[in-house]
């Protein structure tokens, strides 16, 4: 997403989602959302901290609120790990 200070990322989890008339992607949900500047990208030679360690990396800001709402047009990517429960 871009912003007046760059391209800024969102990462979170996705709570829904919801289509358009012509059945494309119309906006996103997040929940547990944390946001960053692209800018701030680390090289190789950091360890990156990984998603649920956010909170530790000072790059990252804890975006205040329940669910945080994009629409489609102002996506540039996306990049979704899918995660599975499995029950005993």
């Amino acid at each position: 997403m871009n912003s007046t200070e760059g391209n800024i990322i969102y990462s979170g989890i996705l709570e829904n989602y919801f289509l358009s008339k012509e059945n494309g992607l119309d906006r996103i949900y997040l929940r547990n959302v944390y946001r960053r500047k692209l800018k701030d990208d680390l090289g190789n030679e950091h360890g990156n901290v990984g998603y649920l360690d956010r909170h530790l990396d000072n790059r990252y800001y804890a975006m205040p609120g329940d669910l945080f709402i994009i629409n489609y047009d102002k996506i540039i990517n996306l990049n979704i790990t899918y995660y599975i429960n499995q029950e005993d």
